[in-house]
């Protein structure tokens, strides 16, 4: 493990229309290597060894007997290869191998026909400066805000491409895009978001009440059974495609709990599984499976967003994810010269994702000074006044009492002397 390497995300909107009560924008991210908070040995030319998708997606096309030709492309490939840290990230890298690999004859039209790869291979080549798609969501002029942010097409879909998810309650797009939240949020709201990296909706749900620099915040967290595709609800997650990646594993068609397989939804389909870091919520076999990760927390690991509930106001969130490559040694791929007895199917964790929104000073001091304060000075308004109107009832009616004559019938039956008759003199003396 290496790390952290740290990158300043700028975000902006584009808008493009407004009409109808209904916004249509694009979101652009943009991410700049911070060198300064990046671990001491942390640079963007280092050279790491990762997994090599290209020889996975081989891997998976050779296991299939109509292009069974295409294992002798794995003679001249290897299941890890070495790249720069940019290269891996961002700017892509160019497979060394690839050219004799589509160069073989049959292997060659796999690669025009089948394999639809990139110019370069990197997780996130190609995105930074771009936009995350296009949106088209409620204004929140109705209802009193109550559908701000509701999306309701994204990319020109109201729901998601079939060949993505296999239901059409997974295909559904629900809630926002997660940086605009209905106000007056309560500890029984679930708020649904769409994520557009992980192509689907999640659902967040009350943990507990936090203080965030003096405000008092509920913090929404994503459940341990968002990936659990043993769940009815989470059916339409699975993605049968005949791996059995852990034995111990009783579903022979989706992957265990704590994993979503994402392949369907990316260019090309490589064999990408979402996570949480560390295994979150995944069994122990998972967990146990690679040697090195931390032991799970899910203060540490999940997601979670600090909400101002009144105003719906996001005060900090932490987004983390895990993304790791599906290591498959395939079925009867035996052949002279190629031997992957020593592959054994596994999840290789990749790169652990801890993504950190917070809010801005002046925005967070106008909502103390215009909220907290404000609320906090008619509390005390309130109080004082109560408190004066009391004291101000109290005292006229004792100038009733008084002017009645009734104050001094009332201190006979209380027992009480008249203040007089102290001082009236002794006949005695």
């Amino acid at each position: 493990m290496r790390g952290p390497y740290v990158f300043d995300q700028i975000q902006h909107r584009e808008l493009l229309n407004h009409v109808n009560g209904t916004v249509k924008y694009k979101t652009y991210r943009t991410h700049f290597f911070n060198e300064n908070k990046s671990c001491s040995e942390c640079f963007l030319y280092n050279r790491i060894w990762v997994p090599n998708i290209i020889f996975q997606k081989f891997v998976e096309i050779s296991s299939k007997p109509a292009t069974r030709a295409a294992s002798s492309a794995l003679l001249i490939q290897k299941p890890f290869l070495e790249v720069e840290v940019a290269e891996f990230l961002f700017d892509g890298y160019v497979d060394g191998f690839l050219d004799q690999v589509c160069s073989i004859p049959f292997v060659n039209l796999i690669c025009e026909t089948i394999l639809d790869l990139p110019e370069r291979i990197g997780l996130f080549y190609g995105t930074n400066g771009t936009s995350v798609g296009t949106f088209v969501a409620d204004s929140g002029e109705t209802n009193g805000g109550a559908n701000i942010g509701d999306i309701h097409t994204f990319n020109g879909w109201s729901i998601l491409p079939d060949y993505w998810w296999n239901t059409e309650e997974a295909r559904q797009i629900n809630g926002t895009d997660g940086s605009l939240l209905p106000p007056y949020l309560t500890k029984d709201t679930k708020l649904q978001v769409y994520v557009t990296d992980i192509c689907r909706s999640v659902e967040l749900t009350f943990e507990k009440e936090v203080t965030y620099k003096g405000v008092t915040a509920y913090r929404f967290v994503i459940g341990p059974d968002a990936f659990n595709m043993s769940l009815p609800k989470n059916r339409g997650f699975c993605n049968a495609n005949g791996k059995q990646i852990f034995e111990q594993n009783e579903d022979n068609e989706c992957l265990p709990p704590g994993l979503l397989d994402i392949s369907r939804c990316q260019i090309g389909e490589p064999p990408i599984a979402i996570s949480w870091p560390n295994f979150l919520h995944a069994p122990d076999y998972v967990q146990d499976s690679i040697k090195g990760m931390l032991e799970p927390s899910a203060e540490r690991d999940q997601v979670q967003m600090d909400i101002e509930p009144r105003l719906g106001v996001i005060l900090i969130a932490q987004r983390r994810s895990q993304v790791n490559l599906v290591m498959w040694k395939g079925e009867n791929l035996t052949m002279p010269g190629l031997d992957l007895s020593r592959l054994r199917n596994s999840i290789i964790p990749m790169i652990a994702i801890n993504e950190l929104y917070e809010i801005d000073e002046p925005t967070l001091e106008l909502i103390k000074s215009q909220l907290i304060r404000t609320e906090s000075l008619v509390r005390s308004s309130c109080v004082i006044g109560a408190l004066i109107a009391a004291f101000l009832f109290l005292l006229v009616l004792f100038f009733i009492l008084l002017k009645s004559g009734r104050l001094e019938s009332i201190r006979k039956q209380l027992g009480m002397s008249s203040p007089n008759s102290r001082i009236a003199p002794n006949p005695e003396k």
